[in-house]
């Protein structure tokens, strides 16, 4: 059995006086497009406000000489955006998308002739035609809505182009190994600084519950500054948020052995064997978030507990030719002595159920504060017990338990300072 406490402590600070360096990011999205007249001409000086009635954050910048504008370091999710100049009229677009990582490009006109609000009621699109590597989005609805066997989110990164999953669920890109893809969730470091994975490993069935994750990316070349330390692919991903509607789910996941087919002994003559045998699983939890003060202060909160049994029969070794040359007396013996050592009776060493029963617990809160600084703090702690967790068929007292714990607490603070400069906070305590 392998212990371990590893304290990781990381902090990142960086400022960026670029338009456009800071359309998206880890953590958060961007709106950037241009405001212009009827006759194609950039419009200086017009107010654009981007606004989520999920959460009431409102951010509000100024269109630069040639009419183009960014709002960013926004959260994912659903906004209005509205352009306004005084004398000239209005313009908007409602649901206005915004993924993690991308830039929503909208564009806007204000013609001069009119002075009413115009309003115009396409989708904006939610493809970042700015970025240069490859990279691809999986959204909160797919998370919700595809089937999912290992109850993992990290298994939709197969879903993306380029992506494997390999031995023990591992996410592999590239041609490299599973071990040498980049985790971050929240904008933090997710990485098994020992094992060099995902940070609990393969041993348990996952850290973080897929009923707490929002929206992930899988990024697979051309990593921006906050990524690069994946060979094969970044995969990143951001927890739910509690919003202004007070929302959640009660679910619950079961799974007998008894319902899988069972396999031929044999296929064209060839013996088969029993590579992923089926479990006995059972898997309640909730998700629930809402607002504490309305458009300002909100929870979100997420509890998953899974229960495993995996029967084993383990080799016999009272039918090996050894043992049947003993004589009756010495069979005897042999067993009382046996099962003096183990303390029970030989029958319960070659029948039991191998367990993996895990507890994973989220709890989040997020703030506006004011209209330009948006902050969150999150903590998601994991408990994982595999008992008799030896492989192959060996005997019950042959076997071994492994406890692993988890906990990952991040904080993290996006200011949008002016509409040039920004600023990003990122803190990360961890232990293993």
């Amino acid at each position: 059995m392998l212990r371990r406490s590893l304290p990781i402590a990381a902090l990142l600070l960086f400022c960026v006086s670029t338009v456009f360096a800071q359309s998206g990011n880890a953590t958060t999205g961007a709106i950037t497009g241009r405001v212009t007249d009827s006759s194609g001409g950039g419009l200086p000086g017009v107010t654009v406000t981007a606004n989520s009635s999920a959460t009431g954050l409102t951010r509000t910048v100024v269109t630069e000489n040639d009419g183009s504008y960014t709002v960013a370091l926004i959260p994912p999710g659903n906004y209005r955006v509205e352009a306004d100049l005084a004398g000239l009229g209005k313009a908007s677009r409602p649901n206005v998308v915004v993924l993690l990582g991308n830039a929503t490009n909208v564009n806007l006109l204000i013609s001069p002739q009119i002075t009413e609000q115009i309003t115009v009621t396409a989708a904006a699109p939610v493809v970042d035609t700015t970025q240069t590597g490859m990279t691809a989005s999986v959204t909160e609805k797919q998370i919700q809505n595809l089937p999912i066997l290992s109850r993992d989110f990290r298994a939709l990164a197969t879903l993306t182009p380029g992506v494997n999953e390999s031995f023990g669920g591992r996410v592999e890109a590239n041609g490299a190994r599973g071990i040498a893809t980049d985790y971050n969730i929240d904008g933090a470091n997710s990485n098994s600084e020992f094992f060099g994975e995902q940070t609990g490993g393969t041993r348990a069935p996952f850290t973080f519950s897929q009923a707490a994750i929002k929206e992930f990316q899988v990024i697979r070349s051309s990593y921006a500054a906050e990524y690069g330390r994946g060979v094969g692919a970044t995969l990143n991903a951001i927890t739910k948020s509690g919003t202004n509607d007070t929302s959640g789910e009660v679910f619950g996941f079961f799974r007998k052995k008894s319902w899988a087919a069972t396999r031929p002994g044999t296929i064209n003559g060839q013996p088969t064997s029993e590579s992923f045998r089926a479990k006995d699983s059972l898997q309640p939890g909730f998700a629930l978030g809402g607002p504490i003060v309305r458009d300002h202060l909100f929870y979100f909160l997420n509890a998953d507990f899974q229960r495993q049994k995996l029967p084993i029969i383990a080799n016999n070794f009272a039918t090996r030719p050894e043992f049947l040359a003993l004589t009756a007396a010495q069979q005897t013996a042999f067993l009382q002595k046996y099962e003096g050592l183990v303390g029970y009776p030989y029958a319960q060493e070659l029948g039991y159920d191998q367990t993996f029963n895990q507890n994973t617990y989220l709890a989040k809160v997020d703030a506006n504060i004011g209209t330009k600084t948006h902050t969150s703090l999150r903590d998601n702690f994991s408990d994982f017990n595999n008992k008799f967790n030896q492989n192959g068929f060996q005997v019950r007292s042959n076997q071994g338990d492994e406890h692993d714990r988890f906990n990952q607490l991040v904080g993290t603070a996006d200011t949008a300072v002016s509409n040039n400069i920004f600023n990003q906070l990122i803190g990360q305590f961890e232990r293993q």
